[in-house]
């Protein structure tokens, strides 16, 4: 702060704040040793328990937290009966259950159980391919009878057997179809349609022999004639 006199000259006075005021002296703190009883020292000296997995009380010589392909999972005292055909972890026969042909243990029978006991859902490959069959059939009987009959108004073997051939692709497609279905639904014992897929594989079959049927008729006939 400045403060003039009546002469006209100035003199810094320092605020309160601005006072400087000495450093507080902290008090060094020194370590004294400890002296330690030969108890202590012992104590202090011993090699600390090694790191590990606890035992079982039951069995010694079994680990907890780890896997013993010796002892069950569940059973600390009774020996391994087998392995779970799902999970793949030893389990007593107490543990062990038979289910279509599988041995399972508890958990992954429930899992298995819930998923028998909810609706089948259809495979959708086999509803195309049975749409594709009943669509192919027609179409197939169509074409087959269109080309006999332009054999017989203008005697084109060539163009009938075309034709014949031709209403031969949608027949094939659907058998391709219905056919990777039943791969499918095999690998999916939980997907229904098996009986879709093979109503479309009938319906297929039947279209591709009618057209070969028709295209060898047309043959025979003109080789009989000639």
């Amino acid at each position: 702060m400045l403060i003039f006199c009546q002469c006209g000259h100035s003199m810094r006075v320092p605020w309160s704040t601005e006072v400087a005021t000495e450093p507080v002296k902290r008090p060094i703190l020194v370590s004294q040793p400890v002296l330690l009883e030969a108890q202590d020292v012992q104590e202090v000296h011993e090699a600390p328990p090694a790191l590990g997995l606890p035992r079982s009380p039951h069995q010694p010589e079994r680990l907890l937290g780890k896997v013993n392909p010796l002892f069950c999972l569940q059973h600390a005292e009774a020996k391994t009966a087998g392995l779970c055909d799902a999970c793949r972890l030893p389990f007593c026969n107490d543990c062990l259950v038979m289910i279509q042909e599988l041995r399972l243990c508890g958990p992954c029978k429930n899992f298995r159980l819930a998923g028998m006991a909810q609706p089948r859902r259809v495979l959708p490959l086999a509803v195309m391919a049975l749409v594709l069959a009943l669509c192919s059939a027609p179409a197939a009987l169509i074409v087959t009878l269109a080309a006999f009959g332009f054999y017989q108004s203008e005697g084109l073997l060539g163009v009938a057997v075309t034709l014949c051939v031709l209403a031969m692709i949608l027949p094939t497609i659907a058998l391709g179809l219905s056919i990777q279905a039943i791969r499918q639904l095999e690998a999916r014992p939980h997907a229904a349609g098996r009986g879709l897929a093979t109503s479309a594989i009938c319906l297929a079959s039947v279209g591709l022999i009618w057209c070969v049927t028709v295209a060898l008729i047309l043959i025979g006939r003109t080789s009989g004639g000639g």
